[in-house]
């Protein structure tokens, strides 16, 4: 597994071949169902943001975004080869996340999670956010999402 910045050629891989449950996600609360276009705003949105592959293979897009001071915006889409990094990052994430929400101050980390999408959620919540809420008809076509956070 290599984890780097964010570059729109591999951002264009991944949102090109998103695993289902995450295009349901994403394109409920986006304008636009283009994957290019997806991947160009995950560039121009994020203060950090990160391609994790396999090998040289581009599987997950993720990043933070600093919505005001100490408050963040997490993200993540995946294709279907995620199950091929997804235990080392899931170790990576739970020994490192201490350390970023520390140096960036965070007294809070949210996202928000598509209610269909039970293995995000189990994810999350083993990665230490908890599940806030439902927000009904949050996505364009009146999907129920799930605010989940981390309070630091």
């Amino acid at each position: 597994m290599n984890i780097k910045p964010l570059t729109l050629e591999g951002v264009q891989k991944v949102a090109s071949n998103l695993r289902v449950q995450d295009q349901v996600e994403i394109y409920a609360t986006r304008w636009s169902d283009d994957p290019k276009i997806l991947a160009e705003e995950a560039l121009s949105y994020t203060n950090y943001g990160y391609l994790v592959s396999d090998k040289d293979h581009p599987v997950a897009a993720m990043g933070l975004l600093e919505m005001w001071p100490h408050v963040w915006s997490a993200w993540m889409f995946a294709t279907p080869e995620w199950a091929n990094i997804s235990f080392d990052l899931t170790a990576y994430l739970k020994k490192t996340l201490p350390y970023y929400f520390k140096i960036y101050q965070a007294h809070r980390i949210q996202c928000h999670s598509w209610i269909g999408h039970k293995k995000a959620h189990r994810w999350l919540e083993y990665l230490g956010a908890q599940p806030e809420n439902i927000i009904s008809y949050f996505g364009k076509n009146k999907e129920d999402f799930i605010t989940y956070a981390w309070i630091l």
